[in-house]
């Protein structure tokens, strides 16, 4: 049986990541994404620096966590 796998794999300046998800984000295309690095760390901390930096300029990405943990910034409840 062959794996399902869905996805979009682009490549390209830094510019053209930052509007693609832009794009797809505004448009209503997603709610998220997934990574994958294909040279893990060194993509994952090019995306981290170079990528999140823009989206966070743009309100794309949170630059603050409403709460300490995992649960309360999804607004769970705790076992506390």
């Amino acid at each position: 049986m062959a794996p399902a796998v869905c996805g979009h794999q682009e490549r390209g300046s830094r510019r053209r990541s930052h509007t693609l998800v832009e794009e797809w984000f505004v448009a209503g295309a997603c709610d998220g994404f997934n990574l994958m690095c294909p040279a893990y760390p060194d993509s994952l901390d090019d995306f981290v620096d170079l990528v999140v930096p823009e989206l966070q300029r743009r309100a794309l990405f949170r630059t603050t966590y409403p709460g300490t943990t995992w649960r309360d910034s999804l607004g769970m409840w705790s076992f506390a």
